[in-house]
């Protein structure tokens, strides 16, 4: 068999429902696709129902009964991938056909990395808000798209108290799409293809750092992100992605893992990224960038105000000249920033249509309501260029 052109990387654990609905959706997309599956779940039940496709050269399963931390089991999941490029999804993601034809332009163009449109969505039926219970909703899309310098990012990550990455121009390998060899860089210097906390963190920080990558964004979607009941998105909206350090589920089978000093030891979305960003830059040699660039005022803003509900809590965590800071300036930013959301929301109901699908039952027909869309609105993609 030739070396498949992508290597479509699934790390699952316990979820074996959406898994499958996945592994299917991605399989029919063709030979240039190698599917690699990460199961970590508390059996092989997955395993059984795929069987009809793991006799597939392009399917690659491999089952790890023993819990892993997240990261880890991304890790492993990249050791058995072939393809020339990698892209790393959840288990409840769809892919569309689309990431064939950018891979083919970066392999002819001399891209190491893309970040494609990442602002769709599909929401599987049982979903708590009913308002997005089984929908697929996405965006017009121009298919315009530029180099970028990802480190100058990076640092404006940074001075963002390593909040938000996904407002920032940066490469990485969940929902995006980068070369195998580029990812070998990452571990021969840092000794791992992903570390820290959150895998999707580690990815864009490490990739911004790799010397010499060549980077471009493409106002295009390549994936389809899924949010199933049981999924961290999920969580987030409920409130459930916040509360003391001891109680993260990131933590729980890394008992030794040493917290950065500069971070507050609670336990937040925002702390997580920022922890995880801070350990990767690390890793990759660069802890100067930190030194001059890293706001923890910023963050300590952000953790404050993204948690309201737990704003006692949080002061309690804080050092004092930060709690001095967000206590004093809180309410001054926070009118800013509802000024400025009303009038962004304002612009972009002018400059853009959401597409909304109702009562779409599958992964598959939200990916073939997606493409039809694309087909039709004949924009110039790179690739057609």
């Amino acid at each position: 068999m030739n070396r498949p052109l992508i290597s479509v990387i699934i790390p699952t654990r316990n979820r074996q429902i959406y898994a499958e609905k996945t592994v299917r959706q991605i399989y029919n997309l063709g030979d240039d696709i190698q599917i690699v599956i990460q199961d970590n779940s508390d059996d092989d039940s997955l395993k059984k129902a795929i069987g009809d496709l793991i006799s597939s050269s392009r399917v690659s399963y491999n089952y790890w009964s023993k819990p892993v931390p997240f990261s880890e089991n991304y890790d492993r999941a990249v050791l058995s991938a072939e393809g020339k490029y990698i892209c790393a999804i959840g288990d409840d993601d769809g892919v569309l056909p689309s990431i064939i034809n950018c891979a083919i332009w970066m392999e002819q163009n001399g891209v190491d990395a893309v970040k494609p449109a990442k602002d769709l969505v599909y929401c599987y039926p049982g979903n708590r808000n009913k308002k997005l219970n089984a929908c697929v909703g996405f965006n017009n899309y121009s298919g315009w798209y530029k180099l970028s310098n990802p480190e100058a990012n990076l640092v404006a990550l940074l001075n963002n108290g390593g909040c938000n990455y996904l407002d920032f121009d940066l490469p990485g390998s969940y929902h995006g799409l980068v070369k195998k060899e580029t990812m070998d860089t990452i571990r021969s210097i840092t000794g791992v293809y992903y570390g820290g906390l959150t895998p999707d963190m580690y990815s864009v920080a490490c990739l911004s750092l790799v010397p010499g990558i060549r980077f471009a964004v493409i106002d295009y979607p390549i994936t389809l992100p899924g949010v199933c009941p049981s999924s961290g998105s999920a969580a987030s909206e409920t409130g459930r992605h916040v509360g003391k350090l001891e109680d993260a589920p990131h933590l729980r089978l890394l008992p030794n893992y040493k917290w950065d000093k500069r971070v507050p030891r609670y336990y937040s979305v925002e702390t997580i990224w920022a922890e995880t960003l801070l350990k990767a830059i690390s890793e990759m040699n660069r802890e100067e960038l930190i030194d001059r660039y890293f706001n923890e005022y910023s963050l300590a803003h952000h953790i404050y105000s993204n948690n309201l509900q737990k704003k006692d809590e949080i002061l309690n965590v804080l050092e004092p000249y930060l709690r001095n800071y967000v206590v004093n300036t809180y309410r001054d930013i926070s009118k800013l920033e509802k000024q400025y959301k009303t009038v962004n929301k304002a612009v972009l109901r002018l400059l853009q249509k959401r597409h909304v699908y109702r009562h779409v039952t599958s992964i598959e027909k939200a990916v073939q309501i997606i493409e039809t869309h694309l087909e039709k609105s004949d924009c110039n993609t790179p690739w057609t260029n």
